[in-house]
């Protein structure tokens, strides 16, 4: 019977709880949407795709390499999204298929252009080798493999 009362005062007092607390709650609102804050958010995320793309790639610099040669090897052509490029990559797929560039650097200049700035390396050193010359830097890096020796080498 203990428990029979028990049970009985739980449940009032749980049924008072839950009808008090509805009483005091404010109505849930729907959210509301108004079509200017959609067009905002569409133009946030849309803006980038349309508006910022590639028209011209500039390419400064001292290199032996034509700016044609760099842009090509680049893979950018125009109409690609300037910040869908991934600009590190670019910079050492270039330095690797270049051995005499010392440095690459990509910069956006927004809103179209894309900017390839390169230094060469300097031959330093030439060595002979089965008839041939390897042609390094001062790094140690082999530049190329000729048949004469670089001028201004040692």
């Amino acid at each position: 019977m203990r428990n029979s009362r028990r049970n009985s005062r739980n449940a009032k007092t749980r049924r008072s709880g839950t009808e008090n607390a509805s009483r005091n709650r404010a109505p849930r609102r729907e959210p509301y949407h108004s079509p200017g804050a959609v067009l905002v958010l569409l133009a946030i995320v849309f803006a980038p795709t349309i508006f910022f793309q590639v028209s011209k790639i500039n390419v400064t610099g001292d290199t032996r390499y034509t700016s044609e040669q760099l842009i090509k090897s680049t893979g950018v052509k125009q109409g690609d999204n300037m910040f869908f490029l991934d600009t590190k990559q670019i910079a050492a797929d270039l330095k690797d298929e270049y051995p005499y560039l010392d440095t690459v650097k990509l910069r956006r200049k927004l809103p179209s252009t894309l900017q390839i700035e390169v230094s060469d390396r300097t031959a330093a050193l030439s060595i002979e080798q089965n008839g041939k010359y390897l042609i390094l830097d001062m790094s140690g890096k082999v530049l190329e493999k000729t048949k004469s020796a670089a001028k201004g080498t040692a």
